[in-house]
């Protein structure tokens, strides 16, 4: 049976395992309040998350018997609580995070029920970690909503976790400021490289004519012997016919 400190104001419904169930949205979450999935469920309202912690410390009696790890007992069911109940396969309905939190009320009944017949030997529950930001974080919550969960799970009860919820300050995305910058820082050395680029073009000096190239002299015909010869035969003749 529930725990009678789980009473009125509660979103319980019948979960089919013949225990009321747990509420997504009313009696734990899944996702942040802007409605991004969480990697883990948890209570909305300090009784629903001790329900959920007392949950874990019921799985963790049977953590010798079915040699899986103990779970840290701070009411945050993700992978690792998923993982645990994959070891008490005669219990349904605990395939998921969302199942296992919805369905916590009667699966605490069914694990009192194997302990009590069952003949394993059990091992300790462990001890209830009070949920902080640290804590939240520390099961996979990002920093960013790690106050919005751990205010969630601390208020006394539903409504006030939902006011607290509320009065948190809107988590401000940077990632358009950054674009916005690169995208400026782009566009100034685009039209820095352009401006200097044309300064170059102007100050650079008119490139120098080439020397204008001379033709080689044509070489004088060499004279051979036999010409000489008759060149002084001739002038030695012009000399006799002037005597």
């Amino acid at each position: 049976m529930v725990p009678a400190s789980y009473g009125l104001g509660y979103g319980y419904a019948p979960n089919g395992l013949g225990q009321p169930a747990l509420v997504q949205g009313t009696d734990f979450k899944c996702a942040d309040k802007a409605g991004k999935a969480l990697p883990i469920c948890f209570g909305i309202g300090a009784a629903n998350h001790a329900l959920l912690q007392q949950l874990q410390q019921k799985i963790n009696r049977f953590s010798s018997s079915r040699q899986f790890t103990p779970l840290i007992v701070d009411g945050f069911i993700g992978p690792l609580t998923v993982a645990a109940m994959a070891k008490m396969s005669e219990i349904s309905g605990t395939d998921t995070k969302e199942q296992i939190a919805a369905n916590a009320p009667a699966i605490v009944a069914e694990l009192d029920n194997i302990a009590t017949t069952g003949g394993e030997q059990l091992a300790p529950t462990g001890t209830p970690v009070q949920p902080t930001t640290q804590t939240a974080k520390a099961a996979g919550v990002p920093a960013k909503v790690a106050e919005e969960v751990t205010v969630s799970t601390t208020a006394p009860t539903t409504a006030d976790a939902e006011a607290a919820v509320a009065a948190l300050p809107e988590q401000k995305s940077f990632l358009p400021w950054v674009l916005g910058g690169l995208a400026a820082v782009v566009i100034v050395g685009a039209v820095g490289y352009a401006y200097y680029r044309h300064k170059a073009t102007q100050s650079a000096p008119a490139p120098a004519r080439p020397a204008p190239q001379l033709l080689p002299a044509a070489p004088k015909a060499a004279l051979g012997k036999g010409s000489k010869r008759r060149s002084k035969k001739k002038q030695t003749s012009k000399r006799r016919s002037r005597r």
